[in-house]
């Protein structure tokens, strides 16, 4: 395999077919989404981030938020239209297997804007290695509240 990007997708798509969907990975340039999902003539669209070391899942926060630069100094001005509210699954490998994290889109906007917010204060609105950066994470034990929340991608399917 080779990347665990493509692992964590492969390991999504053969769950969600184990649960009766059709899933299919979509191409590198296919944006906002990994895999399509379809049952029953509805379908949705699902991203997938995995990690193989540590907890953390690594985003940028401008898919999420809008940020204002001034002299090096971030301040977030709101959240960003993140169009259809699709799931998103974080797979975290672990010594005898995986964690799978499922959660709306706007669910991860959420978490994002609190921890960026709450970053930028601890920092007086300074990014600490670099002001210019928009990199962000989210740390896997603040997703624990959605570990196997499958029902999700099945609420989410739409004509």
């Amino acid at each position: 395999m080779k990347n665990v990007g493509d692992y964590g997708e492969k390991m999504v798509r053969d769950i969600l077919r184990r649960k009766g969907f059709n899933a299919k990975i979509k191409g590198k340039r296919t944006h906002g989404y990994d895999l399509a999902v379809k049952k029953n003539d509805k379908k949705t669209e699902v991203q997938v981030k995995t990690i193989q070391k540590g907890k953390l899942f690594q985003l940028t926060v401008t898919n999420f938020l809008k940020i204002d630069i001034i002299d090096g100094k971030q301040k977030v001005k709101g959240k960003n239209d993140i169009g259809l509210d699709i799931p998103w699954v974080f797979v975290k490998k672990i010594k005898n297997g995986n964690e799978f994290f499922i959660l709306s889109k706007s669910n991860v906007q959420d978490i994002v804007l609190r921890s960026y917010r709450a970053m930028l204060i601890k920092n007086k609105g300074f990014r600490p290695q670099n002001h210019y950066s928009f990199h962000c994470t989210i740390d896997a034990d603040k997703l624990t509240k959605w570990k196997n929340n499958w029902k999700l991608i099945k609420n989410s399917l739409h004509p």
